[in-house]
């Protein structure tokens, strides 16, 4: 076995390795990275060496078993990475797997009692306790998607239940799915809506729809009352692109989403939807900030002009829709923020 003089790494590295009585390439080769940046001297560019230096005499440095797990979704390393337990049907186990994990299963896959997926929705018989490793931003979305999709039906059924007499109808354009980090960064480049509201047939305006746990007032409400409505700037630029290049009005909408215990797993309930027009949206603007733990600027509006989905309808038939729709062609889009 060679010693550590002879494996090219110069005289300084050389040298510090000795002295912390690393003597033989075996030894160098039983330390792992984050013990070897312990020794006076070395960083990443002589581990870099070092790794180079052992591959030619077929070792290589050993394993930390401290060092922080890698993100199955985006594939590196952090250190808020974690064991992430969610209760899922066969098929949406098998949806991540291949759409959002890379094709990595689950480190732990056991199938429990039925109840409601967290990602379809759906109850099922064939739910499975399915566990994989994610760093905090892509257990929260990953976590997202039911109650999205949760908004989403409860949106369809309301405007079907408001618009069965007409011939208004709704077509839904951004399903929630759970992507790939690499396919979601991508698909950010291309801003989209949620819905588009047709006419016969004819596209009139357009949705974006955020979810919540809290409501925006109205009889009976649940819960807590939103104090302000935060929008991420990225989510306002993508509805003002949508908006110029389709040439449509969007309408932001917010739904209230709850949690609901059905052990063994945790069922989502819409239960309030409010809507404001993109005009009465920028009048209701306050600031802008930065928010606590985050790197992302968030945009402030007060709740004051949003409306309960219950006057949507009238917002339509009696014409103030077209109205706001007719603003927006002889101004175009407002601005979301300042």
């Amino acid at each position: 076995m060679p010693f550590v003089h002879s494996l090219g790494l110069g005289k300084a590295l050389t040298g510090r390795l000795e002295n912390a009585g690393i003597k033989t390439a075996k030894e160098l080769a039983s330390w792992n990275q984050r013990e070897l940046r312990s020794i006076s001297g070395v960083g990443s560019k002589s581990i870099d060496k070092i790794e180079t230096a052992l591959e030619r005499v077929g070792l290589a440095l050993a394993e930390d078993p401290l060092s922080p797990y890698e993100c199955v979704r985006e594939g590196r390393a952090a250190w808020d990475v974690r064991l992430c337990s969610f209760h899922l049907c066969e098929s949406c186990v098998a949806e991540w797997t291949v759409g959002a994990f890379r094709g990595e299963p689950p480190v732990f896959d056991a199938s429990v009692l039925s109840g409601s997926c967290q990602n379809c929705t759906q109850v099922a018989t064939d739910l499975h306790l399915a566990q994989w490793l994610l760093c905090g931003n892509c257990e929260r979305v990953a976590r997202s998607i039911g109650r999205s999709i949760a908004a989403e039906q409860y949106v369809a059924a309301r405007f079907e239940e408001a618009f069965r007499r007409s011939l208004v109808e709704l077509e839904r354009l951004d399903q929630p799915v759970l992507r790939a980090h690499d396919a979601q960064i991508l698909e950010r480049k291309t801003p989209s809506i949620d819905f588009m509201i047709l006419e016969e047939g004819v596209p009139i305006a357009g949705i974006e729809l955020k979810t919540g746990r809290s409501h925006l007032g109205g009889w009976a409400p649940v819960g807590a009352k939103m104090g302000t409505f935060q929008l991420d700037h990225g989510d306002c630029d993508d509805i003002s692109e949508v908006a110029d290049a389709e040439g449509i009005v969007v309408y932001l909408f917010h739904a209230q989403v709850i949690d609901r215990a059905e052990p063994p797993t945790t069922r989502f309930e819409a239960v309030g939807l409010w809507w404001i027009d993109p005009f009465s949206f920028s009048d209701s603007y306050q600031t802008s900030r930065t928010r606590p733990r985050e790197t992302k600027t968030a945009a402030y509006y007060s709740t004051d002009q949003f409306r309960s989905f219950e006057e949507f309808e009238e917002h339509w038939r009696t014409g103030k829709m077209a109205s706001v729709r007719q603003r927006f062609g002889q101004h175009g889009q407002p601005p979301l923020y300042r």
